[in-house]
């Protein structure tokens, strides 16, 4: 029986497997359209506490369990969670961009 951990036997002129691009690309736009779903109530809030754009209708008051919520609260949450998904976006977007650059360089090889 052979030895599979000979480098003899292993072929010398091996070259890697080429890294996956679509699945990290899909995963990133798919984080920033979450994101953006995520952030336009936020928007919304805002707009009302502000009052950039007048609206003829908005939201008063949140309840949860029979306790009030700060309008505030939920928008700055609301902000917090798209801007956490949207640096997740930019990671894999990072990430599919760098798979891909290098699985050029490798064709070119």
């Amino acid at each position: 029986m052979a030895n599979p951990y000979d480098s003899s036997t292993a072929s010398k002129n091996a070259s890697p497997s080429p890294r996956p691009v679509l699945r990290w690309a899909l995963l990133s736009a798919t984080l920033a359209l979450i994101a953006v779903f995520v952030s336009v109530p936020a928007l919304f809030i805002l707009n009302q506490e502000q009052g950039f754009y007048p609206l003829t209708f908005g939201i008063m008051d949140l309840e949860f369990d029979g306790e009030s919520i700060s309008l505030r609260v939920v928008m700055i949450c609301l902000f917090c969670m798209s801007f956490t998904t949207l640096l997740s976006a930019a990671a894999f977007g990072i990430t599919a961009w760098y798979n891909s650059r290098r699985n050029n360089r490798l064709l070119l090889q």
